[in-house]
């Protein structure tokens, strides 16, 4: 048997020639990730960039609970912003620029609520003034007043055949319903009525019966206010924060402020009596108006929790009620003892009309 002897050089050869023609696999590098270098502007970025922090939870439902406490705060912080019914205002009027100073008088009164103080019920319903109680029924009282005692004037000018059409568009105009835009109408119409009265040859006369009815009818606004108090005193035993007393206290302001404005502005008494008692009725009435409670109550008259302040206003009312009432008579008292009239431009009537006219205040109608 032949044996073929190979040389190891033959064979390692052979394994070199063939590894040339196998093709070779792609080798597999691992590089680890501490060995990657990243380019240096790269890292300068990174360096610069803070890394942002998310807040943490509590803050951000502090936040939330804070956010919603001042969206719901602030409505009925807007509706105590709005409900100021200008007691606190003084809109005194300059006599010298009217001739008929009552109705320039209501016609500042009437400004002061247009231009700075709004009337709520010309308020849209979503806002916080449509939500009020007390403001409302102070302007609707205090228009209504002032509206009665245009329309007395108008009555009494026609009396004298002299009707004037603008003070009765006034009248007609000012009513407890009326909107911003009859309102400024009505302003519009006194300052018309005002200006014809400059421009009459004759001086106007206030009669003593006139002057007296004037009186009276200011009076009568302390009768009907203290009427609707005591009607909500007397359902006392409730709900100690009572809608019907808010309503009836601060109609009772409203009338005393319309009370108040008209009695400054009407014409001012010669003598000393006369000039004490409407010196007592202003006093009167402006108690009615200072009295201011933050929240108004109508507990029980014994309760020892609330009080009734609807109850407290009906003596203030019926003070101004008898000081009014005193006040008229000591113009008649003048007239009738011959002394000087008891009113600037006053006309001395028979003392019969003006007792008879004082006398039915007794038995009042009302409104």
């Amino acid at each position: 048997m032949a044996v073929l002897h190979l040389r190891r050089s033959m064979v390692v050869d052979g394994e070199v020639e063939a590894d040339r023609t196998r093709p070779k696999r792609p080798e597999t590098i691992t590089v680890e990730p501490s060995e990657v270098r990243a380019p240096p502007s790269a890292v300068a970025s990174r360096a610069r960039k803070p890394v942002r922090k998310r807040p943490t939870r509590p803050l951000s439902r502090l936040f939330l609970a804070a956010a919603a406490t001042l969206v719901l705060g602030a409505y009925p912080l807007a509706a105590i912003l709005s409900s100021d019914v200008g007691e606190r205002i003084d809109a005194p009027i300059d006599r010298t620029q009217w001739a008929a100073p009552w109705a320039g008088a209501i016609a500042g009164l009437l400004k002061l609520h247009d231009e700075r103080l709004g009337w709520a019920n010309a308020a849209p319903s979503w806002s916080p003034e449509a939500r009020l109680t007390a403001k409302p029924a102070y302007q609707a009282a205090m228009v209504r007043a002032v509206g009665q005692f245009a329309t007395l004037a108008a009555s009494q000018r026609a009396a004298q055949d002299a009707p004037d059409p603008n003070l009765e568009a006034a009248s007609r105009l000012l009513t407890g319903l009326s909107g911003p835009d009859q309102i400024r109408a009505a302003r519009d119409a006194l300052a018309q009525f005002d200006l014809g009265e400059r421009r009459r040859t004759a001086e106007s006369l206030t009669t003593l019966a006139d002057a007296s009815a004037r009186l009276r009818l200011i009076a009568s606004w302390a009768l009907d206010a203290r009427a609707d108090a005591s009607a909500a005193a007397s359902r006392a035993g409730g709900l100690p924060f009572d809608r019907d007393a808010t309503i009836a206290v601060y109609a009772a302001k409203g009338r005393a402020q319309a009370a108040m404005t008209i009695l400054e502005a009407l014409d001012r008494p010669n003598t000393v009596a006369v000039a004490s008692a409407r010196e007592r009725a202003l006093a009167s009435w402006e108690q009615v108006v200072d009295f201011r409670p933050l929240i108004v109550m109508n507990g029980a008259p014994d309760s020892l929790i609330g009080a009734s302040h609807a109850a407290a206003i009906v003596y203030l009312l019926s003070d101004a009620e008898a000081a009014t009432d005193a006040y008229a008579r000591a113009v008649f008292d003048t007239g009738r003892t011959g002394d000087a009239p008891g009113l600037i431009n006053g006309a001395v009537l028979s003392g019969d009309l003006l007792n008879s006219a004082i006398a039915d205040r007794s038995t009042p109608s009302g409104g």
